[in-house]
């Protein structure tokens, strides 16, 4: 994608939801250059969901009359009992009850529990993070989320958070994160007919495109971490150019370890 077109995708993702320029790239890079996809994913699965004319700061809300005063009329010509007393709760039960009601922010609180972790993505698309893993001698770590589904934002706050993890990632894998309803999702989903429960998460050797290992549900941050761990026990070091990876018996290996 030229940076023209690319500025422009950035523009239009930026009128329609106000976000900021970190957040319209993320997205727009999440969902594979579909801007409209782009848009719905950020107002469906972030907290701040509304209807792109609120989003955007030039909409002016329109203005609501002001409410009739109330007023009191008879109906009947004896009168009514007295309503019943309710008595006022006790002052610590009224700071319990306060406790559970949701924050002022919540919206911002939420998303930053959910937030995509950025920090470790790689910014571009599914053939050049193959191209860098293999000049630089790192595992194609792929997650494949559909955030219709709760556990692709568990992903990113439990998982993906974890700095054990990260540090793994940043050592030893190229990550790269797609939403399963993008064209690039769709795409590298149609390469590998395994990928069936989503979110998937899977790593792919850099050269040659084959499936090493997908992980198995349900995705906790024990199990990835166990996962991880195992595979880079059996590759330690690798060198894509110098030799040829045997990897067919690992997730044999890994389930008689279990």
């Amino acid at each position: 994608m030229d940076s023209e077109k690319r500025d422009e995708l950035i523009s239009n993702f930026i009128d329609v939801t106000s976000a900021s320029l970190e957040v319209a790239i993320q997205y727009i890079e999440m969902c594979g250059g579909d801007v409209d996809q782009a848009i719905c994913l950020y107002l469906e699965s972030g907290p701040e969901s509304r209807g792109p004319e609120m989003s955007n700061p030039k909409y002016q809300e329109p203005q609501v009359p002001s409410p009739v005063a109330a007023f009191d009329d008879r109906l009947y010509d004896f009168d009514l009992p007295a309503a019943p007393v309710v008595p006022t709760l006790p002052p610590h039960i009224s700071r319990n009850i306060a406790i559970l009601e949701p924050p002022g922010n919540n919206k911002d609180v939420q998303k930053s529990m959910f937030k995509i972790p950025s920090d470790i993505l790689f910014h571009g698309d599914f053939e050049q993070a193959k191209d860098f893993g293999t000049e630089n001698n790192k595992f194609l770590l792929l997650n494949i989320q559909n955030y219709f589904e709760f556990t692709s934002h568990t992903l990113d706050r439990d998982i993906w958070s974890n700095e054990p993890i990260q540090t793994f990632i940043r050592d030893y894998f190229v990550f790269l994160q797609r939403e399963v309803s993008s064209p690039e999702g769709q795409q590298i989903c149609s390469f590998y007919p395994e990928f069936e429960n989503f979110p998937v998460v899977a790593i792919i050797h850099p050269k040659t495109g084959i499936l090493m290992h997908k992980f198995t549900h349900p995705l906790t941050l024990v199990s990835v971490l166990d996962t991880i761990e195992q595979f880079i026990g059996r590759y330690p070091q690798v060198s894509f150019n110098a030799k040829r990876l045997h990897t067919e018996n690992f997730g044999k290996e890994q389930q008689q370890q279990q």
